[in-house]
């Protein structure tokens, strides 16, 4: 993600802007199609840079990143239309990658939500997204085999209510052992609530804190616009959730999320041993996710 010129360009923004509108799909405001994930609004140009605003899933905020003059795959673009198709690949490969969960926010006029920098990700350690209608389902027995209850997140699977169910593990070459995991509800067509977040003795708070924001991300992209938790975990702060009564409340627009904070916790926890791998019988193949 660019946001500053990095040597003269060959267009003016404005030129970058027209190029992106000619070439870019865009769905009418009033319409979006839901089957895409991502669907450009607007595009604007400004000094340095082009914003190009667009819906992401059922997000309830539009979204925008600025692209300066540089393609992140040809050094040289032989035409403005060329630098702009790159653009809009660079947009779906940021948002494919974890930018949506990653990136520091700003609110720009309109309530358009701009992403900015990619910031600090603990990783130590790999999330899986477990969708209710997703394959890995049939391999219950491997996270069962680590030590962990899957009694209530099944029951939260069978009642429909279930947005997802992550699952984090050592990032080595085994993808084992897991470490972790947390699910979240629909409690409403607004709102929906982490139900639990469970993670082994002796890890770094930031396991459980990404595996949160994971999860309320997740619900974002379904339309919801407050996440709730009664777990009692102090780093949840970081990610801007409130008191609520006994509770907690957090607004999907993630703009009180402290990445700074967040980045001192993972390297405050530099010297945590991972556990070693699981052992796998000869022959057996671990498909981790």
């Amino acid at each position: 993600m660019q946001t500053s010129l990095m040597h003269e360009s060959r267009w003016t923004t404005a030129e970058m802007a027209q190029a992106i509108r000619r070439i870019g799909r865009f769905e009418k405001p009033t319409a979006p199609n839901l089957e895409r994930e991502i669907g450009v609004r607007d595009v604007t140009a400004r000094e340095d840079d082009v914003l190009v605003t667009f819906r992401w899933k059922r997000y309830p905020w539009l979204l925008a990143i600025g692209f300066g003059p540089e393609s992140e795959y040809d050094e040289y673009p032989d035409t403005v239309d060329a630098w702009a198709s790159d653009a809009l690949t660079y947009l779906a490969e940021l948002t494919g990658t974890g930018i949506v969960v990653g990136a520091a926010r700003k609110i720009r006029e309109g309530g358009v939500i701009e992403l900015l920098e990619r910031q600090a990700w603990d990783r130590r350690f790999y999330l899986s997204i477990v969708p209710p209608d997703g394959e890995a389902w049939g391999a219950l027995k491997f996270f069962e085999r680590d030590g962990f209850d899957t009694t209530r997140v099944q029951e939260l699977r069978a009642s429909g209510d279930l947005i997802s169910w992550n699952r984090v593990y050592v990032n080595n070459s085994t993808g084992s052992p897991y470490v972790g995991h947390a699910a979240v509800v629909r409690v409403s067509d607004t709102r929906a609530e982490i139900d639990f977040c469970e993670t082994v003795p002796g890890l770094p708070v930031t396991v459980g804190l990404n595996l949160c924001e994971v999860l309320a991300h997740e619900a974002a992209w379904t339309g919801i616009t407050e996440v709730v938790t009664d777990i009692d975990r102090p780093e949840l702060d970081l990610l801007g959730f409130k008191p609520e009564g006994e509770r907690r409340v957090l607004t999907t627009d993630f703009l009180a999320v402290d990445h700074a904070e967040i980045a001192r916790l993972i390297a405050s926890s530099d010297d945590w041993v991972p556990p070693p791998p699981r052992r796998l019988s000869p022959g057996t193949i671990r498909v981790a996710g």
